[in-house]
């Protein structure tokens, strides 16, 4: 397992199955982690699973910094889905979530619909390559029709 410290005033990065990703309140360091440039955070693709997925949201809540989130196809399911759906439901600074290649189920959707109903920051959700059904998919449709923003 390799160890990589962004910078003194962040915690370590660990590469491994489930990424220790702990404090992405305030902008980091341009010596940091790439993954934060830009006002993004991009770890599509990295294995994230579900404590993962909860640390990033825990800290994502009352974030200020970060606009765009990727976490496009990682290993998070219903309980990953859900810590998603409560930091929608108060973040008001992510303005693109890219959620593609996750092959979440149905009733993972309707839990991220819960988060989405409630949001009203965000512009854009990239959202493909699941398996939802056409109830589901009508279930988004009506919740993107009734946000503006989105």
């Amino acid at each position: 397992m390799s160890r990589t410290r962004a910078s003194r005033d962040t915690p370590l990065l660990t590469a491994s199955d489930e990424p220790d990703i702990r404090t992405v309140k305030s902008a980091p360091n341009k010596k940091g982690f790439e993954a934060f440039f830009d006002h993004e955070i991009n770890v599509s693709n990295a294995g994230l699973g579900n404590q993962a997925i909860k640390a990033l949201c825990s800290n994502l809540i009352d974030n200020t910094y970060v606009k765009t989130l990727n976490i496009a196809g990682n290993s998070f399911d219903e309980y990953g889905v859900r810590q998603i759906a409560e930091m929608l439901k108060t973040n008001k600074t992510i303005q693109t979530l890219n959620m593609k290649e996750n092959w979440l189920m149905g009733s993972d959707v309707k839990i991220l619909l819960e988060g989405l109903e409630q949001n009203t920051t965000l512009h854009s959700l990239i959202f493909d390559r699941h398996m939802a059904t056409e109830d589901d998919l009508e279930a988004i449709d009506y919740i993107l029709a009734n946000n503006r923003n989105i």
